[in-house]
């Protein structure tokens, strides 16, 4: 990460909302020197300042981390997530219970072969015992 870039980052963010570094030190619970040091590729938020400066600039941690320019209102909201996740969560269930099933019938044919196994290995037997010829 080149903190003088995720400093530019900051600053343009911050200019974009019309906040002066002393406002923007306040919102995120540090002073006007932090945001300076910041800009000025001085210093790196930490993470837990990361977020809270995503929050405030209405950006996302990646615009501050990676060469992406995203606002806030692009970001696929919340409710879409959760939505896909269930969607998601039901075609995996659906998924399992097939290859349930599939398990379930692969143990049943290996039943029925095993069972005829007996029965062939039985019927030898007896026949030895009676000396019939096979």
């Amino acid at each position: 990460m080149n903190s003088v870039i995720i400093g530019q980052r900051i600053k343009d963010a911050r200019k974009s909302m019309n906040l002066t570094q002393k406002e923007l030190g306040y919102l995120i619970y540090a002073d006007g020197k932090y945001i300076s040091r910041l800009e000025n590729g001085g210093s790196l938020p930490s993470l837990k300042r990361l977020v809270l400066l995503s929050r405030v600039l209405n950006r996302t941690c990646d615009y501050f981390i990676w060469d992406i320019d995203v606002m806030e209102e692009d970001v696929t909201p919340r409710e879409e997530i959760v939505i896909r996740d269930e969607q998601e969560r039901k075609l995996l269930s659906r998924e399992e219970a097939l290859a349930r099933q599939e398990r379930q019938q692969r143990r049943s044919a290996r039943q029925q072969i095993g069972k005829q196994g007996v029965f062939h290995r039985g019927l030898e037997q007896r026949r030895e015992q009676r000396d019939i010829p096979s």
